[in-house]
């Protein structure tokens, strides 16, 4: 019987995860349901594609993946998607072009008559405990390929420079970029071996292999274990430091 996670903007100091978990245990007290946060800044889509992209695949194929996070208060439609494996329920706001749409999916559209304050608990937690049993969305509704799209900022790539953006400050003002490994690794082939990343003011000029490569109150860079260029502070906050917010630019010169 397949896993169910839930991310959410519900916060942590009102009932609303509860009761929608209690929506699942209802129907099937022996499903194991994880929660990954309900910590997503309210209407967030792009943090909590961020959040969700970078953990579904460490969970088991077949999982069910419920996203509680709306763009507005004005009514979307739910969809049920399958991609590699994994099926998502959420509202249509974009948020799986920012997932991964570059693979197969699948996606149908819930047919529902329920009027509901509460869709999350009423009609997502039963869709969810429907695919636990049969990892079959064809049951669920009706079949589209018109999902709704958003994207991310792009990496801006030439001979001997990558020019990217901070998707994510986390939790620890770490500056979470949207430069990937394969980029750096096709222009370092390149150019020599030899650069600089260039963030707000400061300049580093090597790529760490963990945490821990530097002093405490040092900075750092790394590719995370999502393969994704990360910018911090061993002991502190990049993000305070650097005064860098979400958005703001990062780049790297091949010398």
């Amino acid at each position: 019987m397949s896993l169910i996670t839930i991310i959410s903007d519900f916060g942590y100091s009102d009932h609303y995860a509860a009761a929608l978990k209690a929506s699942i245990y209802k129907l099937n007290s022996n499903l194991n349901v994880v929660d990954i946060t309900h910590d997503i800044k309210k209407y967030n889509i792009s943090h909590a594609a961020n959040t969700i992209r970078n953990v579904y695949k460490d969970f088991p194929d077949g999982s069910i993946h419920i996203i509680c996070v709306k763009a507005s208060e004005k009514k979307e439609r739910i969809v049920v998607v399958k991609i590699n494996d994994h099926y998502f329920i959420s509202y249509d706001t974009g948020i799986f072009s920012l997932i991964d749409l570059k693979e197969n999916y699948t996606a149908v559209s819930v047919d529902y008559s329920i009027l509901s304050s509460f869709p999350e608990k009423s009609i997502m937690g039963p869709i969810a405990v429907k695919l636990a049993v049969n990892n079959d969305i064809s049951t669920i509704g009706k079949p589209i390929m018109n999902l709704n799209k958003r994207f991310f900022p792009t990496v801006n790539v030439s001979n001997n420079n990558l020019k990217g953006n901070i998707l994510r400050i986390d939790h620890y003002g770490n500056l979470i970029t949207n430069i990937h490994l394969n980029d750096f690794d096709k222009l370092i082939v390149k150019n020599s071996e030899n650069f600089e990343i260039i963030i707000g003011i400061e300049k580093l000029i090597e790529i760490n292999k963990t945490y821990s490569d530097v002093n405490a109150g040092e900075l750092f860079a790394l590719f995370n274990s999502n393969q994704f260029l990360e910018i911090g502070m061993n002991l502190g906050n990049a993000s305070k430091l650097l005064g860098m917010k979400e958005d703001d630019p990062i780049s790297i010169n091949f010398l």
